[in-house]
């Protein structure tokens, strides 16, 4: 989740790093946080452009980041993330896995996992891509923190199903990001003006 996402960007990936000093840390435990009740997964499905993001080792260099779910037949759901490297100047994609924590409970919490992704880590018990709020047709906000050496590492993408969303919208987002008491001043603008649909594509963002 994700700014590869999704992390998100479903997104998405999210890890733990060595290099901390490109992650959004905290003093203290990881916050509690409410998520969607009642998460329709099938309305979450399809493309989300990453509109910005707390910086994260995996995101250097990219630009253009879109995340595309789809349904498995296990009723998981395949995770591509895709990304402009401004590096390489070239298109790279990371293809994975995501599932419902606990489907009976109906909670918008999943565990995402790039088989690729040589930053990855274990899933935590419940999970690394949480949907704290979404009306699936025009914005999502996802958020995943971890515990390391007494503090928190945290990561938030806002995705939107529209490449450039407005200011209106932008305005809402903020005003949601901010009901839930996160830091909006760590946020980071994803590039999204001069997208194009990949072609070529490399197989991972990270390289093997």
């Amino acid at each position: 989740m994700l700014s590869d996402s999704f992390y998100i960007v479903l997104v998405t990936a999210i890890v733990l790093s060595h290099r901390v000093d490109t992650q959004v840390t905290f003093d203290g435990a990881c916050p509690k946080l409410d998520v969607v009740r009642d998460f329709d997964l099938h309305r979450y499905l399809g493309l989300w452009y990453e509109i910005e993001s707390y910086p994260a080792v995996f995101s250097s260099f990219t630009s253009c980041t879109t995340a595309n779910y789809s349904l498995l037949p296990d009723g998981n759901v395949r995770v591509i993330n895709r990304s402009f490297n401004t590096s390489s100047k070239g298109f790279d994609m990371v293809d994975g896995t995501a599932r419902l924590i606990e489907p009976l409970k109906r909670q918008a919490k999943l565990g995402v996992v790039f088989p690729s992704n040589r930053f990855s880590r274990p899933v935590p018990a419940d999970g690394n891509y949480w949907v704290l709020d979404t009306d699936y047709t025009n914005y999502s906000i996802v958020w995943s923190c971890e515990m390391f050496n007494d503090k928190s590492f945290q990561f938030l993408w806002h995705l939107n199903r529209r490449r450039q969303p407005s200011q209106s919208a932008l305005t809402f987002v903020g005003h949601r990001i901010d009901s839930f008491g996160l830091e909006r001043k760590f946020l980071q603008t994803t590039e999204q003006r001069n997208f194009r649909q990949p072609s070529p594509t490399r197989s991972s963002y990270y390289g093997k």
